[in-house]
């Protein structure tokens, strides 16, 4: 674990941008897509039984009609008519002691036997002034169900990959932006330290990191060219002063040698060993004593 951390935070900025857009984008749409595509395939699966149970009730009328007259023979082709509407598995008919008159699969439910209920099966009741007559039982086929919801699954979830990808892509190249104009802004302090004006680069974006280059553009140029300045007015009086034959000392506040010109060298001192000394280690000295 700790070498994963270490090697984290070796990566580039733009790497661990980029790491952290793809964990955000991940780690938001996967979730919000999985319960998207719950929500939707219920609402479809609900939709599909609703639909299924509005097709049995509407044989409600004619069944009970086929029931009073006795015709067993239509009520058994209008139990397998039934069987065979999409997300229907198995149809039953029972009278109202639950004693089958007829059924889809009757190698499984025998026709005159007894139906006990069991919550695998749907119930919609046949009534005849008010009076319970039969029972339609009827059982889902939820693998049908199942396939007509997983196509919308699908394109949810497929929508949500191109969004995760796109989002992917676009927090790469974000990160790559702000990793580019940091690198400028990196060679314009390398240009500014080797002495030189740091060359203007345009920036497509218009934000705070451009504000910063383009504000440290403005001032390593005008620090650049101050310097310039300086260093041509130092040479200049340094050559002015070295020229003259007379000792000059330029001492700072604390009486420190801040500059001397190189006549002090006739009198056997070191240029370099005396900038930064105080002027007492001069004033002291028995070679300048012997000059006074």
């Amino acid at each position: 674990m700790k070498a994963l951390v270490e090697r984290f935070r070796s990566f580039s900025i733009a790497s661990k941008l980029s790491l952290t857009f793809v964990f955000v984008v991940i780690f938001c749409s996967l979730p919000l897509s999985m319960i998207t595509i719950n929500y939707v395939g219920n609402k479809l699966k609900q939709q599909i039984i609703s639909s299924i149970e509005e097709s049995v009730i509407s044989q409600e009328a004619e069944l009970r009609s086929l029931i009073l007259t006795e015709d067993y023979w239509r009520v058994f082709t209008k139990v397998e008519s039934l069987a065979k509407v999409p997300g229907i598995y198995e149809v039953l008919l029972v009278d109202s002691n639950y004693r089958i008159i007829a059924s889809s699969k009757p190698e499984q439910h025998v026709v005159g036997n007894y139906f006990t209920p069991n919550p695998d099966y749907l119930k919609v009741p046949i009534e005849s002034y008010s009076y319970h007559i039969g029972y339609i039982f009827y059982k889902l086929d939820f693998k049908y169900i199942e396939s007509t919801t997983l196509p919308l699954k699908l394109l949810t979830l497929g929508i949500t990959l191109i969004f995760v990808f796109v989002g992917t892509l676009l927090g790469v190249f974000v990160s790559l932006r702000i990793n580019s104009r940091l690198r400028y802004i990196k060679d314009m302090i390398e240009q500014f330290k080797t002495g030189r004006i740091p060359s203007k680069k345009e920036l497509w974006e218009k934000d705070e990191l451009t504000e910063l280059a383009d504000f440290l553009h403005k001032s390593l140029s005008s620090l650049t060219q101050m310097l310039s300045n300086l260093n041509f007015a130092r040479n200049f009086y340094e050559g002015l002063f070295n020229s003259l034959q007379e000792i000059v000392l330029i001492l700072d506040g604390e009486g420190k040698i801040y500059f001397c010109n190189r006549a002090i060298e006739e009198y056997g001192f070191s240029f370099e060993d005396l900038i930064g000394r105080h002027v007492c280690v001069l004033v002291a000295d028995p070679r300048m004593l012997s000059c006074l």
